[in-house]
């Protein structure tokens, strides 16, 4: 049984929150990926992790969200991709204690798949295929597709995964509130996306980003209806605000963790947060489940 099925046994898991929001308050240049400070200030990545995991995440989830080839060669880091992710991995590694699961972060390449862009699933496949196996190489406990908004591209991914290892697959797509219900960019719903992701071989399958924690909820709630599978849920910290030039979000860790035991009370079996979160709202989300009866503080 893998680490993440065990820790399964007692729901909801708690996972970490915002890295790149995190990595901009240390001094992440606007509009750079958060690779770059994993190879010229690797401590700040261990840091973070370190403080998600005093705050009570049971997931550390690794700073590589871009490190595959299409989004680093965008920033000249494509012969570095092996690095980002080496790096990335040790650096989680060296924070998860024994009873923590180390998640190897795959976010989308950036570029449109055909019919409306110009890359093959194939092509996305082969690159996923690629920091799959660097991060399977560095020992992650499991493979998470994340943000995508294309479910072509998640399954490609989840192929991708499946391609180089047969460890446990999360895939987490990016939905946003229409007045036809949730839908992502490219127009899926959760009705077709979960099951295709399950059937293509996704353990786990949820949603992050986008929207705030309020709002994921009734996602949460859809997604629930949907499956019985253990589903992963990140909402952001509300909306960014930059009306005075500086990136913030609105919701206080005690209105993100109200929503977050809301989301527990769904059944939902992993919980964390996306952009604009931090450890104080993971701690305070924590601090709220062990009030509510749905763990402790040990």
């Amino acid at each position: 049984m893998s680490i993440i099925e065990n820790l399964l046994a007692t729901t909801p898991v708690l996972l970490e929150g915002g890295m790149g929001t995190m990595l901009m308050q240390a001094g992440l240049p606007s509009g750079q990926p958060g690779e770059l400070i994993t190879l010229e200030n690797p401590d700040i990545v261990a840091d973070v992790h370190r403080q998600y995991a005093d705050a009570g995440a049971r997931v550390v989830i690794t700073n590589t969200f871009n490190s595959n080839r299409f989004r680093l060669d965008h920033c000249s880091l494509a012969d570095k991709l092996i690095d980002c992710n080496r790096i990335a991995t040790r650096l989680a590694r060296q924070i998860a204690s024994s009873d923590q699961a180390v998640a190897g972060s795959m976010g989308p390449t950036g570029e449109l798949l055909a019919p409306s862009g110009t890359l093959s699933p194939e092509h996305a496949q082969e690159a996923f295929a690629e920091q799959a196996a660097a991060l399977d190489a560095e020992g992650v406990d499991f493979f998470l597709v994340e943000t995508m908004f294309d479910l072509q591209e998640a399954l490609a991914g989840i192929r991708a995964c499946r391609q180089v290892s047969n460890k446990p697959i999360v895939a987490s797509m990016t939905y946003s509130k229409t007045p036809r219900g949730f839908y992502t960019m490219m127009g899926n719903s959760p009705a077709d996306a979960v099951p295709q992701l399950l059937d293509a071989g996704a353990f786990a399958v949820g949603a992050n980003c986008q929207v705030a924690s309020e709002t994921m909820v009734e996602l949460a709630g859809v997604m629930r209806e949907i499956t019985d599978a253990p589903l992963w849920i990140k909402p952001n910290a509300g909306q960014p605000d930059t009306s005075d030039s500086t990136l913030k979000y609105e919701e206080t860790p005690e209105i993100f963790a109200a929503s977050v035991l809301r989301i527990a009370q769904l059944g939902i079996e992993l919980i964390g947060g996306c952009c604009g979160t931090t450890p104080a709202h993971i701690a305070r989300a924590r601090e709220v489940l062990a009030e509510n009866g749905f763990c402790d503080l040990n």
